[in-house]
């Protein structure tokens, strides 16, 4: 079983750090570089093994976004060739079961819709036509069907729908006494809801009315085309994500169907439906637990899938854990119960295909193991378990990289696997020889031209003991041309979450400050995922607190070190990086500059603010603001801004839900009332993915807008 590294004293361990590049890079990794870099992603193998689907995503730099299309690799010839090439973005690749045919989703018309393109030739045919968009397509068994999800309204809603708003502009006009013939103008009607949660990261307005179901369309090559989809499900609830049983009679979900689920946070169960839709939702878990992701097994016997159990006093950090039953329900097995790391978890980075990743859970072809990811010190590896229990079997143990996603096919393997110096590609390999990197065969180079013959500087792995000798892991990202005998100005980048993971991974932002002159130090804090459940847990109601302490030991060790300048050091992060950031400038002057991003600044406010608002008050809180009010402001840091010395840049996200825009906004306002050195920096029409999700364009003037304030102030 792979278990956390245990130290007494301080541990070095180089992967791969060259201390003094023969000749250094001719040319900067600017920030700009994002305009060259592609993104290869959701890859399938196709049902025999002997070919690979994939998406393919590059910048647009004229349209400011990116472009996606389907690539296909065949191994038996080795022909590798675009399959989709239209100007709109093709996505969601998936299989049918005799490997002849591919669906996929595609913005061609009418938003995204389902798509089929036959492998023996011709053009892709459109599927679905509804309104409201189709999901990721979902093969039956037998081929002959595919189900996805959608908010689409049947013909009968759609006619009420009509006659409601009807109504209401007939009302409008009585109201102003105007005829059916006058011209009328009308302001947007309110939004109403009753809903605990109405409005999510990643979409600018808020969630429509219409619930998402389970549709079910046809794939009769000869019938007219796009064919007519028939719904599954019926009422308020919603419905996505589904999944065939071996027989064809039913979708499997997860889900929790109940009027009170907004408020039983943490609790979800398994579903089937079914595909008749003659009978109501079938509930196969009992309790009060969390089950998700139902993954039926090529044998049709079993149903795997993730969850954990339900606590009392719930934690900010449960482990996702790894089940299995009987494919009619019945009594559940689960197989991580004594492997203290998570299933179907990985790293944090800023080069994971923007539009969308694979998969991260898989069953094997003879329906007797199960393989997943999972975030171990620092990396993303590969491991195993049999469906009836055992230990769990790492099946990977490199010191330095990190596994994105996979797909399993027969004996092959593909992965999506990226370096320190190097983004992510995709590579293929045999089953029982995926232990070694070195036969691991390269399928894209889709960076080679931006990179060049292009030095990149490794990570130097770092061991630390915090202030109660708690063991910190870390890494030091040096540039490329480093001497050792010169002092340079240093940057601390704090991970959010705060339950996630720094690891050897290829990041773009580390990279281009590690080429702008800087030491880049990171690390991974208590809290972090990858260590274990208590490890992820010690910050339990007191965050921040321990892990700032964290931080700063990891800075002691830096100066340590003796070639970084202690009047240079800078301190920046995003999400709960960005909350570390902001606390750590209210508790210390130590930092010459500092940029808070997408930060949390109030917890009172907060927690009524943001999109998951009831899921931070129980799991994040011993009591709801309104019973502990002090609770909330004692971690804020807006509570010690008059502690504040340090000049700070605060960069926010316009149509930010997760960390609402208020939140910066509170900081920058006290600041400046107090004549502090403060910059605000807001992007319009982005949300809180803004680093790892925004539009080009917005990427690379925000990285900007961090080196430049860094250098203001650390490298003048």
């Amino acid at each position: 079983m792979l278990m956390r590294k245990s130290l007494l004293a301080l541990v070095l361990l180089s992967v791969g750090l060259v201390a003094c590049a023969a000749t250094p890079n001719a040319d900067p990794l600017e920030a700009e570089s994002l305009w060259h870099w592609a993104w290869a992603g959701d890859a399938r193998l196709s049902p025999d093994g002997e070919r690979l689907v994939y998406v393919r995503t590059q910048v647009d730099r004229e349209q400011d976004r990116y472009q996606t299309s389907l690539w296909l690799k065949n191994f038996e010839t080795g022909r590798h060739r675009a399959l989709t090439t239209h100007e709109a973005n093709d996505g969601n690749p998936r299989w049918s079961p005799d490997g002849e045919r591919i669906a996929f989703t595609s913005g061609r018309r009418e938003g995204s819709q389902i798509w089929m393109i036959e492998l023996a030739g011709g053009e892709a045919q459109q599927l679905t036509e509804l309104e409201g968009g189709a999901g990721t397509p979902v093969w039956s068994p037998d081929g002959d069907k595919i189900a996805f999800s959608s908010r689409a309204l049947t013909e009968t809603e759609r006619e009420e729908k009509r006659e409601k708003e009807n109504e209401q502009r007939q009302a409008q006009r009585e109201a102003r006494d105007l005829d059916d013939g006058d011209d009328m103008e009308s302001a947007p009607s309110a939004f109403v809801t009753e809903d605990l949660r109405y409005q999510v990261d990643g979409r600018a307005d808020y969630l429509p009315e219409e619930s998402s179901h389970l549709w079910i369309v046809a794939t009769d090559a000869d019938a007219d085309w796009p064919q007519k989809p028939r719904r599954v499900t019926e009422g308020d609830d919603g419905f996505s994500s589904p999944a065939w049983s071996a027989d064809g009679d039913y979708l499997l979900f997860s889900g929790l169907l109940e009027e009170d689920a907004d408020w039983r946070i943490g609790e979800s169960h398994l579903y089937r439906v079914a595909v008749s839709g003659e009978d109501e939702p079938e509930q196969l878990t009992e309790g009060r637990r969390n089950r998700g992701n139902p993954l039926p097994s090529p044998d049709g016997r079993w149903i795997a899938f993730t969850g954990n159990e339900y606590q009392d006093t719930p934690k900010s950090y449960t482990l996702t854990e790894l089940y299995v039953m009987p494919a009619d329900g019945g009594e559940e097995t689960r197989l991580t119960g004594d492997y203290d790391r998570g299933v179907a978890d990985g790293t944090s980075g800023d080069m994971s295909p923007p539009t969308g990743g694979g998969d991260r859970l898989h069953w094997g072809p003879d329906s007797e193991a199960l393989y997943f990811t999972s975030a171990v010190d620092g990396q993303t590896q590969l491991a195993r378990v049999a469906r009836d229990g055992g230990s769990v079997e790492a099946l990977t143990d490199y010191a330095a990289g990190d596994l994105g996603e996979f797909s399993l096919s027969g004996d092959r393997f593909s992965l999506l696997w990226a370096s320190p110096r190097h983004p992510f590609d995709l590579y293929t390999v045999e089953r029982d020889a995926v232990a070694s990197r070195d036969d691991w065969d390269r399928v894209t180079r889709l960076n080679e031209q931006q990179l060049g013959d292009r030095a990149l500087p490794g990570y130097e792995e770092v061991w630390y003991d915090s202030f109660d000798d708690e063991p910190i892991q870390g890494w030091v990202i040096r540039p490329d041309d480093f001497d050792p005998n010169k002092e340079y100005p240093a940057i601390l980048y704090i991970h959010g979450g705060p339950h996630a993971m720094y690891g050897t991974t290829f990041f773009h932002e580390f990279q281009t400050l590690a080429d702008a002159g800087y030491v880049v130090l990171i690390t991974n804090p208590r809290g972090s995922s990858g260590y274990g459940q208590d490890f992820g847990n010690i910050i339990q109601h007191r965050y921040p607190g321990d892990d700032y302490k964290d931080l700063m030991a990891g800075v002691d060790w830096l100066l340590d070190e003796g070639y970084v300048d202690e009047d240079r050091l800078g301190v920046t992060g995003g999400s709960g990086g960005g909350l570390l950031t902001a606390w750590t400038v209210t508790q210390t002057d130590r930092f010459a500059a500092a940029a808070a991003q997408r930060s949390v600044i109030n917890w009172h406010s907060f927690v009524g603010t943001a999109d998951m608002n009831y899921f931070f008050v129980e799991r994040w809180f011993p009591a709801p603001p309104w019973e502990d009010p002090m609770h909330y402001i004692e971690r804020s840091p807006l509570a010690y801004v008059d502690q504040v010395k340090t000049p700070i840049m605060l960069i926010h996200s316009e149509q930010d839900w997760r960390t609402p825009l208020e939140q910066t906004q509170q900081f920058y306002a006290q600041l400046r009332m107090q004549q502090k050195p403060a910059k605000l920096v807001i992007f319009p029409e982005v949300s809180h993915g803004l680093s790892r999700t925004g539009r080009p364009s917005q990427r690379v003037e925000r990285l900007n807008h961090i080196r430049d304030w860094f250098d203001q102030y650390l490298n003048p």
